[in-house]
C-alpha cells in the first residue's frame, strides 16, 4: 500500500509538471482509404505459362491497378524492388513468400502513392524493409519483417499510411518515423528490436500508435519532437507496470516514453499482449 501510495504522487507530480495533452483526449485521425481499381494480374513464379521470374520485372511492366502476385514456390527471391506504380503486391504465403535483400540497401522501397503490399517474409535489408517516400499506403499481414536496418521507414513528409498487422522483429530500429504525419500504426508485434520504433519530428506530426505489442525490445521507443505529438493508445509494453491509482486524472498508471526533451503518454496501456 504504501508503495502505491508513492508511486501515484510521483506520477502526480509528473502529471502536473508536464504541459502534455492526453493521448485520449486527441481525435484519432480518419485515415483515407482509397480502394485500387480492378486491374489485370501479373503472375511471380510458379509454374504458369508467361510467369515473371522476378517481383521487379512484373512491376515494371504493371500499370495502375493491377496486381502483382507472387508465388512462393521460387522462394527466396533476392531482389531491391522499387515499386513506382499504385498497385497491389500480393505474396502467396506470408510464411514462405520471402524477398531476401542480401545485406544490401532497401528491399521494398516505395515511391508512389496507393500501393497495397501484404503476405511476404522480408528480411537482410542493410538500409529498410521497406522504404516509404510516398502517401496513402497500406502494408498490412506481413509475417516477418526482420534483420533490417530499419523494419520500415516513414520517410519525410508521408502521410496518411497504414502498418497493420505486421511481425517486425531482429532490426535495429523495427519502425522509424521520420518528419512524418497522420500515418496509423496498429496491431503489429514488435519485438526483439534494438529500438522498437522510433519518432523524429519538428511541429506538426500526429500519427497514431496504437493496439501494437512491444515485447523484448532493447528500447522499446523513443522520440524527438516538438508541438503536436504522436498519439500512443492502448499498446501492450512488457515492461508495463499496471498499478491501479485513484486520481482525477485516469485509473491506473500511464506508461511513460520517454523522448530527448520531454516524456509522452500511453495511457490506456492494456495488461495483455494482443493476438496478431
Amino acid at each position: 500500500m504504501q508503495n502505491e501510495i508513492l508511486i501515484t504522487l510521483g506520477i502526480t507530480i509528473l502529471f502536473l509538471g508536464t504541459c502534455i495533452t492526453p493521448s485520449a483526449a486527441i481525435d484519432t485521425v480518419e485515415q483515407c482509404s482509397m480502394p485500387i481499381s480492378s486491374g489485370n494480374t501479373l503472375y511471380v513464379g510458379g509454374t504458369g505459362e508467361g510467369n515473371y521470374s522476378s517481383i521487379q520485372a512484373a512491376i515494371d511492366d504493371a500499370s495502375d491497378g493491377d496486381t502483382v502476385f507472387v508465388y512462393d514456390d521460387s522462394s527466396p527471391y533476392y531482389e531491391n524492388v522499387v515499386v513506382d506504380k499504385s498497385i497491389n503486391l500480393i505474396g502467396e504465403n506470408r510464411d514462405t513468400t520471402i524477398i531476401d535483400g542480401i545485406g544490401i540497401g532497401d528491399i521494398i522501397y516505395i515511391s508512389i502513392d496507393w500501393i497495397d503490399i501484404s503476405g511476404f517474409t522480408i528480411q537482410n535489408g542493410s538500409k529498410s524493409g521497406l522504404k516509404v517516400i510516398s502517401n496513402l499506403n497500406t502494408i498490412h499481414d506481413n509475417n516477418i519483417i526482420l534483420n533490417n536496418g530499419n523494419g520500415i521507414f516513414l520517410d519525410e513528409q508521408c502521410g496518411y499510411n497504414n502498418i497493420i498487422g505486421n511481425s517486425i522483429s531482429k532490426n535495429n530500429i523495427g519502425i522509424s518515423i521520420s518528419f512524418s504525419y497522420d500515418n496509423t500504426i496498429e496491431f503489429n508485434n514488435i519485438e526483439n528490436n534494438k529500438c522498437g520504433l522510433s519518432a523524429l519530428a519538428f511541429g506538426y506530426c500526429s500519427n497514431l500508435i496504437q493496439k501494437n505489442n512491444f515485447i523484448k525490445n532493447k528500447r522499446h521507443a523513443k522520440f524527438l519532437s516538438v508541438s503536436v505529438r504522436d498519439t500512443w493508445d492502448s499498446n501492450y509494453w512488457d515492461n508495463w507496470i499496471g498499478v491501479k491509482v485513484k486520481l482525477p486524472f485516469f485509473q491506473r498508471l500511464p506508461k511513460i516514453i520517454f523522448g530527448f526533451f520531454q516524456i509522452d503518454f500511453d495511457w490506456n496501456p492494456t495488461k495483455k499482449p494482443y493476438i496478431i
